[in-house]
Parts: structure tokens; C-alpha cells; sequence
């Protein structure tokens, strides 16, 4: 059930690096349970309703104006909104509208809208790109949820403090 209150929680999606990965959340929605009825999270044109927040980049990442410490690593996180890579794009994935996350950047897409009590629904599907420095590894996302505070909250600066959903490749649901 969504309700008002003054310490709900939002639902990111988070980007790691790994590959890219497709949300098919057209459908994707929270539910009110005694209405019966979902809410859509996505409007399958854009990412209205939602914030990008993009972390420290890799060392290797090309192309960003971000200060870099001596030994070349960046130092700073691209921030709320910033997006120069395109990490969060809307594409057509099987003939339907979906949010593509390249993976390339470490952050999240933040829902605006807060809620205390829900159900989620969506769909994924990984893309074949990989980004260092995770490029040999397993394919890895995450769902995460009753997300608080402020976006770079994480040790990494990637994302708001928040528990996740494992999306990895073979490992789907982890707490």
C-alpha cells in the first residue's frame, strides 16, 4: 500500500559496472493493496519521475571534467543528474519501452516519489557490454530499496544508503 509519511523510502536501480541491463518496467509498478490497482513507476517515453546520481568514475573512464588525484584515479562524484555518458538512456527492448543501464558509471536511478509500503514488479534483461573494472567478471545490478538519505551515501558513492535485491548473472534475489 502507498501512503504519506514523513520517512518513506524510494527504489533505485543500481548501475555496477558490470554490463548493461535493460529494466523492462513498463509494467513495473508499486501496489495498493486493498485498491487492488498498481502504479506505474516508469511512463515508457522518459525518465520523468526519476533522478540519476553517478559516482566516482573508473580510473580508465574517458571523457569526464572531474578532478583526478596523482596516480590518475578521479576524485569526485559526477553527481545528481549528470549524466555526459548516457548511463541511464530509455530504449525499445522486444518491442516495448525499457530503461537501459549501461553499467558504465557506478550510480543509481532514484525514484522521486517516496513509499513506505509496496510491492514491486519488473522485468530485466542484461546487455552484452562490460566495464572495467568489472569486465571479467559475472554480470552484476541491483534492485535497491527503501533507499534514505542523501544519493552517494554508500562507502563508494554510488548510491543512497538502502537495502538491495541482488541482479546478478545466476544470482538473482539476494538479500
Amino acid at each position: 500500500m502507498t501512503r504519506a509519511r514523513s520517512n518513506r523510502a524510494r527504489v533505485c536501480a543500481a548501475s555496477v559496472g558490470a554490463a548493461s541491463l535493460a529494466l523492462l518496467i513498463a509494467a513495473a509498478a508499486t501496489a495498493d493493496e486493498k485498491a487492488g490497482a498498481w502504479t506505474r513507476l516508469f511512463n515508457g517515453r522518459d525518465l520523468s519521475g526519476w533522478e540519476t546520481w553517478l559516482g566516482i568514475p573508473e580510473k580508465s573512464t574517458a571523457g569526464i571534467d572531474l578532478p583526478r588525484d596523482a596516480d590518475g584515479r578521479y576524485t569526485a562524484p559526477l553527481g545528481l543528474n549528470v549524466d555526459p555518458k548516457q548511463v541511464f538512456t530509455v530504449v525499445e527492448v522486444d518491442g516495448k519501452p525499457a530503461i537501459r543501464i549501461s553499467g558504465e558509471i557506478f550510480g543509481a536511478l532514484t525514484g522521486q516519489q517516496e513509499y513506505d509500503d509496496f510491492h514491486l514488479r519488473l522485468e530485466f534483461k542484461w546487455g552484452e557490454k562490460k566495464w572495467p573494472p568489472r569486465e571479467n567478471v559475472v554480470r552484476d545490478s541491483g534492485i535497491l530499496y527503501y533507499a534514505v538519505g542523501a544519493h552517494g551515501a554508500s562507502p563508494n558513492k554510488a548510491w543512497m544508503r538502502s537495502l538491495e535485491c541482488q541482479v546478478q548473472e545466476h544470482d538473482v534475489g539476494d538479500y
